[in-house]
Parts: C-alpha cells; structure tokens; sequence
C-alpha cells in the first residue's frame, strides 16, 4: 500500500536513526525513491540532524577573569608577576548536549513510529469488526432466503396479509405460511422504529386466543421492508388458525398481548 505524505514526513526520523524495520521499513524506502523535491528535503533534513547530533552544541570556553582570579589564589603572593597562559579549559558540555540531542531526536522518532503503529493498529480493528458486521448480514440475509426457499416449496403454502390498525395505518405486512412444517416467514414495511425497551411481537391467533409467535426489531428507517424467520409457529391444522397480529410489548415480549397492535390479518 502506498505511503501517504503525512506518513512519510512522521517516519522521516525513525528512518534516519535506523529505528524502522519490516514492512515499514520496505515501505518507506519505496516512498523516498518516488518521492518529490519537498519530501525529499525532508528526508535530508532528517539525515543531517542524526548525522550531525554529537556536533548539536558548541563548546563552553572558561572565561579569562575567572581563570586569572582561581590562579592569583594558588600561587604565592611573592611570586613575580607575569602574563599567565591562557588555558582553555573544555568542559564535557558538548558530549552531554549531542547525547541529550540524540536521546530526544531518538523520542521523537520513537513517538511517531508508535503513533504510526496504534494509528494502523485501530484501521486494522476497525476493519476487523466491520468485516465481522458484514459477514453477519450475509448470514442472516442467507438463512432468511433460505427459510423462505423453503416455505415457498411447500405444498400447503398460504399467504396472509396483514393490515396496518387504528394506532398507525401506513404499516403492512405478509405472512408466508407452511402450516404442516409449522413455520413461515414474515415482511413487514413501514412500521415505526421501537424504543429501546420494546419490542414487536408476532401472535397466532388460535381458537380465538393468542398464543406467542416471538419478538422482533424493526432496524430500518420507517419505510424499509425487512423480512424475519419465524420458528415458533404452533398449530399445523388451518381450521384452528384464524388471523395473525403484531403488537408493541415490554422488550422481550409477554405471554399475553399487552399492548398496541399494529398489524392485523385474518385467514
């Protein structure tokens, strides 16, 4: 993958200190051999810092008062007065400062490379999690086909509309029903979205009573159609079966409808 300018530039110092390797380090040196004038003063100007860091200080000279003043302590005060050398005296400043420089060259360089590397690290997640996300949808969107593959080629095959009620007439829906396998597949477009502490829940109507189909989550905007996988259908004779309906519940669902119903079809 191409290195992008703002890399090249972060990389620059820890490529000059000999700091990168692997992957990095064959990238990098793809990017400097096709790179432009500007990023070519920089990569210099990374070089000439770490070649010149024990340089990175001038050298600290002791001044001649001083001097005079530490040997008129020393020597005798009958001692015959004459010029007195000039002694310069070179203290370690500039091997702490050029070690200092490149210590904090080195930091810098270090920074940035660790900067890099969590940058891509957290791309890396979150391509991973991504990824896994799409490959869910993928599942699920086969597992439905497949369930409505198979209830189409039932022989006892029904279609039951439902219709949007009183509390939000735009939803609607279908019910694509094999009563002898006891299990269907369920459209419904338009209903609004639930709170977050609700849920839809699916009811078969049997010997006038409702009895739990399972819950569902409209996730799309108002107006997508989503198609569901029903298992818990409950009754295989259609004569017991009268209508189907969908109401709003407490998440999780209830044994018995509590709330508003929103879709409603009858066999």
């Amino acid at each position: 993958m191409a290195m992008e300018r703002q890399e090249f530039l972060d990389l620059c110092p820890a490529y000059a200190l000999g700091l990168l390797d692997g992957e990095d380090l064959i990238r990098f040196r793809a990017a400097l051999a096709a790179a432009d004038t500007e990023l070519l003063a920089a990569y210099r100007s990374a070089a000439n810092a770490a070649a010149n860091l024990s340089l990175a200080a001038p050298e600290a000279e002791l001044s001649p008062r001083v001097l005079d003043r530490l040997m008129a302590r020393i020597e005798p005060a009958s001692a015959p007065s004459t010029p007195k050398p000039r002694i310069a005296w070179l203290l370690p400043f500039s091997f702490a400062a050029g070690v200092a420089a490149t210590l904090a060259l080195v930091a810098v360089g270090l920074l940035g490379y660790v900067s890099h590397l969590r940058e891509g690290l957290t791309h890396a997640s979150v391509a991973v999690a991504e990824g896994r996300a799409r490959i869910e949808a993928l599942e699920d969107s086969l597992a439905q086909k497949e369930a409505l593959l198979a209830v189409i080629k039932s022989a006892q095959m029904q279609m039951v509309v439902l219709k949007g009620q009183e509390v939000d007439s735009q939803g609607y829906g279908k019910i694509i029903w094999d009563p002898v396998g006891k299990r269907a597949i369920l459209h419904v477009s338009n209903l609004p979205p639930q709170a977050a502490d609700k849920d839809y829940q699916l009811w078969v109507i049997r010997d006038s009573k409702p009895v739990d189909a399972g819950v569902f989550q409209v996730k799309g905007t108002r107006g997508d159609g989503e198609l569901y996988k029903i298992d818990r259908l409950v009754e295989a004779d259609r004569s017991r079966i009268s209508a189907f309906a969908i109401t709003l519940e407490p998440k999780g669902g209830l044994p018995q409808p509590s709330g508003k119903m929103y879709l409603l079809g009858s066999i």
